[in-house]
């Protein structure tokens, strides 16, 4: 991308960021009007910024923009690793106040943009922007990005929890019949294995479902899980994935991550996790994942493994906000979410590939 002349401010020059970008990029971050705006605290500390620079992330890509020899912004993408939504960036982006409005955030945005489209083939670019953010919000619907929902108190800023708009750009989907590819989804009955359309609510007795943390001898059981086609299908897991892959799932633990158990005769039949978000200005929210094998849906599994989360999501951990994803073609993980009072946000359009088919996601929440 060729320089961009700004008045009398000289070029804007757009390159990767170095080293000794360090002390710039911190009065940048550091500034009270660009705390504001983004996820971290005023309490920002310089080698924090010395430690981001010298030890970056897999698929995460970094620009500076300079004027006059001078780094007053900064911009960076970060690529999805997972396989299936590997066609996702995200865009970030924070401008020094002294220069807003002068170009910095476009041409930025534009080198991103460049990076994502002609060098990552990347399919859809996303964003999330506080409400009352217009400049940001102007910026990127010119981009071509739109909003997709609303993501509700997922930050706190200045003493209250806040909402931001979740936004998106596509981009090469356009010879995908999107509306046969997201079909709806129809639950299989797990005897004849044959698509039935009633979404049945077979309820078993509490005494027979154990909820309970994992524990390392589950491992065989949650293989079985994660790899079946179906449980495929309606997560982000391939039935490719080697058995190696799900005891290091199961010997990793990171921090604020909690999992249970549904355990029926000895066998484990589902699972859900509860991460709360590691960012403090985001700590009052966590996010759900969870499976059940196939053969035992419809039987009331998911809805206890809802009951042992939350609880530990409201009376324990004192959580906010319980946010999560699901694809618009799973209507029995949507009744059961819907149930448990979490409500759609808003749609992540072409979100995921799996079994064939493009599918749009719901992002869901539920806020107490």
């Amino acid at each position: 991308m060729s320089p961009r002349k700004i008045q009398s401010q000289g070029e804007i020059i757009v390159r990767p960021v170095l080293p000794t970008d360090a002390a710039a990029i911190y009065a940048i971050a550091a500034n009270p009007q660009v705390v504001r705006f983004t996820d971290h605290l005023p309490g920002l500390e310089y080698t924090e910024i010395e430690d981001w620079l010298s030890e970056p992330k897999d698929g995460q890509y970094r620009f500076a923009g300079e004027i006059d020899g001078s780094t007053v912004g900064l911009a960076w993408l970060e690529c999805r690793i997972r396989p299936r939504i590997s066609h996702i960036g995200d865009l970030n982006l924070m401008v020094h106040p002294g220069h807003w409005r002068q170009g910095i955030g476009t041409s930025l945005s534009q080198a991103v943009l460049d990076l994502a489209d002609n060098w990552l083939n990347l399919k859809r670019l996303q964003a999330e922007v506080l409400v009352g953010n217009e400049a940001a919000l102007g910026l990127l619907e010119k981009l071509g990005f739109e909003a997709e929902g609303i993501h509700s108190q997922s930050l706190f800023v200045d003493g209250r929890f806040q909402d931001e708009v979740h936004l998106s750009r596509l981009r090469g989907l356009d010879d995908v019949n999107h509306d046969e590819t997201a079909k709806t989804m129809i639950d299989i009955d797990p005897q004849s294995g044959s698509p039935s359309t009633q979404l049945q609510d077979i309820k078993v007795e509490p005494a027979q479902v154990h909820i309970r943390p994992l524990d390392p001898d589950d491992s065989a059981d949650l293989y079985d899980i994660f790899r079946h086609r179906q449980v495929c299908r309606t997560t982000l897991q391939l039935p490719s994935q080697e058995s190696s892959a799900n005891l290091k799932r199961m010997r990793d633990l990171p921090s604020g991550l909690h999992r249970f158990a549904a355990v029926t005769q000895d066998r484990v039949v589902g699972t859900i996790s509860l991460k709360q978000h590691h960012i403090p200005r985001r700590a009052h929210m966590g996010r759900l994942g969870m499976a059940v094998h196939p053969d035992s849906w419809g039987k009331g599994i998911g809805s206890r493994l809802m009951e042992a989360a939350l609880d530990l999501a409201d009376n324990w951990l004192d959580l906010k906000r319980i946010e999560l994803d699901v694809n618009t073609d799973n209507p029995a993980g949507i009744r059961l979410y819907k149930k448990c009072d979490f409500a759609v946000e808003g749609v992540k359009r072409f979100h995921t590939y799996g079994d064939g088919r493009w599918v749009d996601s719901y992002f869901m929440a539920r806020i107490r």
